[in-house]
Protein backbone atom coordinates (compact mmCIF):
# COMPACT_ATOMS: atom_id res chain seq x y z
CA UNK A 1 0.00 0.00 0.00
CA UNK A 2 2.78 2.50 0.79
CA UNK A 3 4.11 2.32 -2.78
CA UNK A 4 0.76 3.56 -4.09
CA UNK A 5 1.12 6.86 -2.22
CA UNK A 6 4.73 7.22 -3.28
CA UNK A 7 3.93 6.56 -6.94
CA UNK A 8 1.04 9.04 -6.97
CA UNK A 9 3.49 11.78 -6.04
CA UNK A 10 6.31 10.64 -8.32
CA UNK A 11 4.04 10.08 -11.34
CA UNK A 12 2.49 13.48 -10.73
CA UNK A 13 5.95 14.96 -10.99
CA UNK A 14 7.06 12.96 -14.04
CA UNK A 15 3.98 12.78 -16.30
CA UNK A 16 3.09 16.18 -17.76
CA UNK A 17 -0.26 15.13 -19.31
CA UNK A 18 -1.60 13.57 -16.13
CA UNK A 19 0.14 16.03 -13.84
CA UNK A 20 -2.89 17.94 -12.51
CA UNK A 21 -5.02 14.83 -11.91
CA UNK A 22 -2.25 12.83 -10.21
CA UNK A 23 -1.17 15.73 -8.03
CA UNK A 24 -4.78 16.35 -6.95
CA UNK A 25 -5.20 12.65 -6.14
CA UNK A 26 -1.97 12.68 -4.15
CA UNK A 27 -3.11 15.65 -2.04
CA UNK A 28 -6.54 14.14 -1.40
CA UNK A 29 -5.17 10.72 -0.46
CA UNK A 30 -2.35 12.05 1.73
CA UNK A 31 -4.46 14.64 3.53
CA UNK A 32 -7.03 11.94 4.32
CA UNK A 33 -4.41 9.36 5.33
CA UNK A 34 -2.59 11.76 7.67
CA UNK A 35 -5.86 12.97 9.20
CA UNK A 36 -7.34 9.50 9.75
CA UNK A 37 -4.26 7.36 10.40
CA UNK A 38 -2.10 9.54 12.60
CA UNK A 39 -2.28 10.34 16.28
CA UNK A 40 -0.15 11.98 18.92
CA UNK A 41 2.38 10.38 21.21
CA UNK A 42 3.08 13.83 22.66
CA UNK A 43 3.37 17.38 21.36
CA UNK A 44 5.58 17.32 18.27
CA UNK A 45 5.63 13.49 18.12
CA UNK A 46 3.09 12.00 15.73
CA UNK A 47 2.60 8.32 14.98
CA UNK A 48 0.99 6.66 11.96
CA UNK A 49 -1.13 3.66 12.84
CA UNK A 50 -3.77 1.42 11.33
CA UNK A 51 -7.49 2.06 11.52
CA UNK A 52 -9.52 -1.13 11.52
CA UNK A 53 -12.70 0.60 10.32
CA UNK A 54 -13.45 3.84 8.51
CA UNK A 55 -13.73 6.78 10.89
CA UNK A 56 -12.16 4.88 13.80
CA UNK A 57 -9.14 6.15 15.69
CA UNK A 58 -5.82 4.62 14.65
CA UNK A 59 -4.38 1.86 16.79
CA UNK A 60 -1.47 2.93 19.00
CA UNK A 61 0.90 0.77 17.00
CA UNK A 62 3.32 2.07 14.39
CA UNK A 63 5.11 -0.20 11.97
CA UNK A 64 8.56 0.65 10.68
CA UNK A 65 7.24 0.67 7.11
CA UNK A 66 5.29 3.85 7.94
CA UNK A 67 8.62 5.68 8.16
CA UNK A 68 8.55 6.16 4.37
CA UNK A 69 5.90 8.85 4.98
CA UNK A 70 8.12 11.67 6.31
CA UNK A 71 10.30 11.56 3.20
CA UNK A 72 7.31 11.51 0.89
CA UNK A 73 5.62 14.40 2.72
CA UNK A 74 8.84 16.44 2.57
CA UNK A 75 9.18 15.70 -1.14
CA UNK A 76 5.57 16.80 -1.71
CA UNK A 77 6.33 19.99 0.22
CA UNK A 78 9.56 20.90 -1.56
CA UNK A 79 8.09 20.27 -5.04
CA UNK A 80 5.00 22.35 -4.26
CA UNK A 81 2.60 19.47 -4.86
CA UNK A 82 1.34 19.63 -1.26
CA UNK A 83 -0.03 23.17 -1.68
CA UNK A 84 -1.22 23.35 -5.31
CA UNK A 85 -4.84 23.57 -6.33
CA UNK A 86 -7.98 25.27 -5.08
CA UNK A 87 -7.73 24.01 -1.49
CA UNK A 88 -4.17 25.27 -1.14
CA UNK A 89 -3.51 24.52 2.50
CA UNK A 90 -0.77 25.60 4.81
CA UNK A 91 2.49 25.78 2.91
CA UNK A 92 4.26 24.00 5.74
CA UNK A 93 1.58 21.53 6.86
CA UNK A 94 3.11 18.52 5.09
CA UNK A 95 6.65 19.43 6.16
CA UNK A 96 5.53 19.88 9.77
CA UNK A 97 3.78 16.49 9.72
CA UNK A 98 6.91 14.93 8.16
CA UNK A 99 9.10 16.22 10.99
CA UNK A 100 6.63 15.14 13.69
CA UNK A 101 6.40 11.60 12.29
CA UNK A 102 10.17 11.48 11.76
CA UNK A 103 10.76 12.14 15.48
CA UNK A 104 8.95 8.88 16.28
CA UNK A 105 10.79 7.04 13.48
CA UNK A 106 14.15 8.15 14.89
CA UNK A 107 13.03 7.20 18.40
CA UNK A 108 12.43 3.67 17.11
CA UNK A 109 16.20 3.36 16.73
CA UNK A 110 17.26 5.13 19.91
CA UNK A 111 14.83 3.09 22.05
CA UNK A 112 16.68 -0.22 21.58
CA UNK A 113 19.99 -1.36 23.02
CA UNK A 114 21.22 -2.48 19.59
CA UNK A 115 20.32 0.78 17.85
CA UNK A 116 18.31 -1.21 15.28
CA UNK A 117 14.62 -0.57 14.86
CA UNK A 118 12.12 -3.32 15.54
CA UNK A 119 9.31 -3.93 13.04
CA UNK A 120 6.49 -2.44 15.16
CA UNK A 121 6.14 -0.22 18.20
CA UNK A 122 3.55 0.63 20.82
CA UNK A 123 2.84 4.35 20.85
CA UNK A 124 1.02 5.12 24.11
CA UNK A 125 0.29 8.83 24.61
CA UNK A 126 2.86 10.59 26.75
CA UNK A 127 5.23 7.61 26.89
CA UNK A 128 8.35 6.63 24.96
CA UNK A 129 7.74 4.29 22.05
CA UNK A 130 8.63 0.68 22.78
CA UNK A 131 8.93 -2.39 20.57
CA UNK A 132 5.90 -4.65 20.51
CA UNK A 133 6.73 -7.98 22.07
CA UNK A 134 6.01 -10.05 18.94
CA UNK A 135 7.85 -7.64 16.61
CA UNK A 136 11.24 -7.30 18.37
CA UNK A 137 13.24 -8.22 15.28
CA UNK A 138 14.78 -6.04 12.60
CA UNK A 139 14.62 -6.55 8.85
CA UNK A 140 17.04 -3.64 8.31
CA UNK A 141 14.51 -1.64 6.33
CA UNK A 142 15.64 1.56 4.56
CA UNK A 143 12.55 3.74 5.07
CA UNK A 144 13.83 5.81 7.99
CA UNK A 145 17.22 6.42 6.39
CA UNK A 146 15.58 7.47 3.12
CA UNK A 147 13.24 9.86 4.95
CA UNK A 148 16.11 11.29 7.02
CA UNK A 149 18.10 11.95 3.85
CA UNK A 150 15.19 13.71 2.13
CA UNK A 151 14.42 15.77 5.25
CA UNK A 152 18.07 16.75 5.53
CA UNK A 153 18.08 17.86 1.88
CA UNK A 154 14.84 19.82 2.30
CA UNK A 155 15.49 21.43 5.71
CA UNK A 156 19.33 21.47 5.83
CA UNK A 157 18.92 20.46 9.49
CA UNK A 158 21.88 18.32 10.63
CA UNK A 159 19.76 16.32 13.09
CA UNK A 160 18.72 14.27 10.07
Amino acid sequence: GDSFYDYLLKQGLQRPRSKARLRRQYREVIDTAVARSSGWVSKGRRFVGESQRARSDPQHKMEHLACFLPGMLALGHVTGVATEGPQGGSSNAHLTAAEEIMRVCMEMYTSTTTGLSAEAYETAPGKPVRPQRTFKYSLLRPETVESAFILWRVTKNNKY
